[in-house]
């Protein structure tokens, strides 16, 4: 007779914005690292299902090294937590999705919690990582069996410390309307700025105005496609996620956005 664990559905993880990812991957995804440090982008979206309601998870994110054609194999990195309570009940989790914004760094020495470490000229895929977890007599968090990881092929990238094929950094710049203004801020940049937000995707009308999300990246083959709109980011420990919808928050710009 089966248990009462064995009729639970799998645990399931969803990348929501895997439609970006997919286009990224199909013209060589790169991820720019420095020693000042990057934000990872795009933003991994996800949501969660079929964890036990009442129960408690500890969710996170590391990056798993892979072999590349060359023979090189990274570390993984460690597992960044980035929500201000990564220890949730499971129902919290299911009903907000939420985003994992970290920042990357190839100086291993000026990295802090609210950063990892990723050396350039090396191969990733991002993982979340759901543990379960109890309080113990003492009142201090220990965890249930192994872990759940679920890597994301999709996101696949490699790390540069300057973009190779400047396809990439223009499609970033497409699906994301902040990363222009993130990128182009200084006075010699003005320009660069005015072509990028207006001849490169589409002129607005204001100041306020959206930047279009340019529709004619589609050619580029994507075998799955799914936008959904994400209710709103869970709040971040570190001041890197604001409140807001996915489409309408407001990305940092503490650091570069890519």
């Amino acid at each position: 007779m089966p248990t009462s664990s064995a009729l639970c559905a799998p645990i399931h993880v969803e990348l929501l914005n895997s439609d970006s990812f997919w286009r990224l991957r199909a013209l060589g995804n790169e991820q720019v690292v420095a020693p000042a440090g990057r934000c990872f982008f795009p933003v991994p979206e996800f949501s969660v299902s079929n964890l036990d309601k009442t129960s408690k998870y500890k969710i996170g994110m590391f990056f798993r090294g892979i072999v590349d054609k060359e023979g090189v194999s990274p570390q993984d990195s460690k597992t960044f937590h980035p929500f201000q309570n990564s220890v949730e009940s499971g129902n919290f989790w299911m009903k907000n999705p939420f985003a994992v914004n970290v920042k990357t760094t190839n100086n291993e020495a000026s990295t802090d919690e609210s950063s990892v470490y990723l050396p350039s000229q090396c191969n990733y895929v991002p993982v979340l990582k759901v543990q379960k977890v109890e309080h113990d007599e003492d009142g201090l968090l220990v965890p249930i069996g192994e872990p759940e990881e679920f890597a994301f092929d999709c996101a696949e990238f490699r790390t540069v410390t300057k973009y190779k094929n400047k396809e990439v950094a223009a499609l970033k710049t497409r699906i994301n309307k902040y990363a222009t203004n993130c990128r182009l801020t200084g006075r010699k940049n003005k320009k660069a700025l005015k072509t990028a937000t207006g001849e490169q995707v589409g002129a607005t009308t204001g100041p306020s105005a959206p930047v279009p999300y340019q529709l004619n990246l589609m050619t580029i083959p994507v075998p799955h496609l799914y936008s959904p709109q994400v209710p709103y980011y869970v709040h971040a420990q570190y001041p890197i996620v604001s409140w807001g919808n996915v489409n309408g928050g407001v990305y940092p710009h503490n650091y570069p956005m890519f």
